[in-house]
């Protein structure tokens, strides 16, 4: 087994860098990781090295990743990777290996993913036993967004209004501003007892740390922290499906996707730009995206506001708050040991 050397993890770090400055974002943790395994796959099992290597050596790599055992979607991954990976230590150390621009990666058929009905969603919802969970899962399955634009948040990136809350989101397609209207009430529950509250600039998903000296202090909830809080919910709600961050994701757009036009849902959800719809898209302001949204729940800006403000509080009652649950949900976050 080809193991990384140290110029070679110094490499990696390198590019890891510099693709986040071209991408003009920061990764998350799952992507940094996504990057590193693949990285290391292609030193142990298709290139001598990482350092340095020739055209012949990299068109090798690509067939014999095309003949290997790897399931379709692995190859794709680990193709996609030594071509972004070659080209820029290509241009770093000048090697000349500009003719892999022409190669074509072929997409692989991925298997569905798995999809929550909007019963097993409230059911996770309803199976939390504190302000922070609660607010969080239900954020994360009405606003579809990506475990990095959930972990990112900072609680300056809320601003509520008598619709409910818009949120600035910032992933890997830029910045925007999404509304949630159901989870508005779980957000705001949350921030009346955030312990960080009086610093805008602080974290919004928090975790309480006690250490053995009897210290203790808030840290920002990682991806594998929010892994753990899904996983323990699913479990308690009864849910045999395999459920990840982005299961919350899939389940969103895919009980949208009839009720919201193509372009509100590219807008929304932050997809790519590079799609054929662009043109449509590109015409969608922010505004337009927010009065699309509120229609969903009847809501429209230029009419009189009581009706719909009422309206609007009983819908979130009823889908987050029964008398089973209200008495048990005191505690704002959960400890961490």
């Amino acid at each position: 087994m080809r193991e990384l050397n140290p110029i070679e993890l110094e490499l990696i770090s390198e590019f890891l860098r510099d693709i986040q400055l071209e991408f003009g974002r920061k990764f998350s943790p799952h992507r940094v990781k996504y990057y590193k395994a693949n990285l290391r796959i292609l030193k142990k099992k298709f290139l001598n090295s990482l350092s340095s290597f020739t055209l012949e050596e990299v068109k090798r790599a690509f067939y014999e990743i095309d003949q290997s055992e790897y399931k379709e979607t692995t190859k794709e991954d680990l193709k996609r990777v030594l071509k972004r990976y070659a080209l820029w230590l290509s241009k770093k150390k000048n090697l000349g290996l500009e003719e892999l621009h022409s190669i074509k990666i072929k997409r692989a058929r991925r298997d569905l993913p798995t999809i929550l009905s909007e019963e097993e969603v409230l059911r996770i919802i309803n199976s939390t036993d504190n302000l922070r969970d609660r607010a969080m899962i239900s954020f994360l399955y009405e606003s579809g967004c990506r475990a990095g634009e959930l972990l990112n948040l900072r609680i300056r990136d809320l601003e509520f209004d008598e619709f409910g809350c818009k949120v600035r989101l910032n992933g890997k397609t830029g910045e925007r501003i999404i509304r949630v209207v159901f989870s508005a009430n779980a957000l705001r529950d949350y921030l009346k007892t955030h312990p960080l509250r009086d610093d805008l600039n602080s974290p919004l998903w928090i975790t309480k740390k006690n250490f053995t000296n009897g210290e203790s202090r808030y840290e920002a909830l990682k991806y594998g922290g929010l892994r753990k809080v899904i996983r323990t919910l699913v479990k308690v709600a009864g849910i045999k499906k395999r459920v990840s961050p982005h299961t919350f994701r899939h389940s969103r757009v895919t009980h949208l996707s009839k009720k919201l036009s193509d372009q509100t849902l590219k807008k929304y959800f932050g997809w790519s730009r590079d799609s054929k719809m662009l043109s449509v898209y590109s015409h969608l302001s922010t505004e337009d995206l927010d009065e699309s949204y509120l229609q969903l729940y009847g809501i429209k800006k230029k009419t009189p506001l009581i009706e719909e403000k009422v309206r609007l509080i009983e819908l979130s009652k009823s889908f987050f708050i029964d008398d089973s649950t209200e008495e048990r949900i005191s505690k704002t976050i959960p400890i961490e040991k």
